[in-house]
């Protein structure tokens, strides 16, 4: 009998170079392509985020002492625009300084404070992480002893009931903006004085927040929300201290710093009227799709 050749070759399939060749070509090309199309989608998000930011009445309003925002080109060093990126300068785009330079926030660079390329919006952020600080000894334009401040925040911290956080300090004995998760803290001067919160401010919570530092008138809005301190206004914050410059976000002693994004900054030497305030949240909740009270 005839035995079966056991050794009969088998069939082997296999990609050739050129095959393989293809191949990788063709992921390379997948590969740019997607890579082009999200720094397309980027490109339309920032032009857009210009696009409002240069309609914004903002700058058409009189007593801006400073405005700091993440979007415009002029805002921030271009070397240093790239996630993750420590930032050492956050530039004041008000008419009155964007082409001489002045009220410039400053930091040592550290990976306390960085540059975010999305966060509210998908609109560029500075995180800060606690303890770090950007800041201004003083304006260009002198000291206020009243001042609206406009702050666009994201938290980005575990809930913390019993610490504030100050996020704004105005760099001179006493003045200060501060929160926790269920409150927030304003001194102005001789006394502190703080109102509970019915939304608390919440991990990864967006937020657009007024204050107004008047002496015993001053108050706070979060996302347009009036919050009561016993009342309409803050009875036991009187006091005299001026806003001389800008600390963000923690006080000048760098203790219980503000862990989160900071987008925008808007600050006035005098109390804003209220068709003011909506106009300035108006332009907020078109830009970073924040659901503000009456807008």
């Amino acid at each position: 009998m005839f035995k079966k050749n056991s050794n009969k070759k088998t069939k082997k399939f296999a990609f050739s170079l050129i095959e393989l060749s293809i191949v990788l070509l063709v992921i390379g090309i997948l590969m740019v392509g997607v890579s082009q199309g999200y720094n397309i989608v980027r490109s339309a998000q920032i032009s857009n985020a210009r696009s409002i930011t240069a309609k914004s009445p903002i700058q058409q309003m009189s007593g801006l002492l400073a405005w700091y925002e993440t979007s415009w080109k002029e805002s921030l060093i271009q070397s240093e625009l790239k996630d993750g990126n420590n930032i050492s300068t956050w530039k004041d785009i008000s008419p009155s300084s964007i082409l001489n330079g002045n009220n410039q926030l400053t930091t040592t660079p550290s990976t306390n404070i960085t540059y975010t390329q999305s966060s509210i919006n998908k609109i560029p952020a500075i995180k800060f992480t606690g303890g770090s600080k950007l800041s201004l000894a003083n304006f260009s334009q002198g000291a206020s002893s009243q001042a609206t401040i406009f702050l666009v925040i994201k938290v980005n911290y575990v809930t913390d009931t019993t610490n504030y956080k100050t996020i704004f300090d105005g760099n001179s004995a006493d003045f200060s903006f501060s929160i926790k998760s269920d409150a927030v803290q304003i001194n102005t001067g001789s006394a502190i004085a703080s109102a509970s919160i019915a939304n608390s401010f919440l991990n990864s919570g967006e937020y657009v927040i007024a204050i107004y530092f008047n002496g015993s008138n001053s108050k706070v809005y979060v996302n347009d929300t009036d919050l009561m301190f016993g009342g309409s206004v803050i009875n036991n914050a009187s006091g005299i201290n001026q806003l001389t410059g800008v600390t963000l976000g923690t006080n000048r002693s760098g203790s219980l710093g503000f862990s989160g994004y900071i987008s925008e900054v808007a600050i006035f030497n005098r109390v804003i009227k209220a068709g003011e305030r909506k106009e300035i949240f108006n332009y907020f909740s078109k830009k970073y799709k924040i659901n503000i009270n009456g807008v």
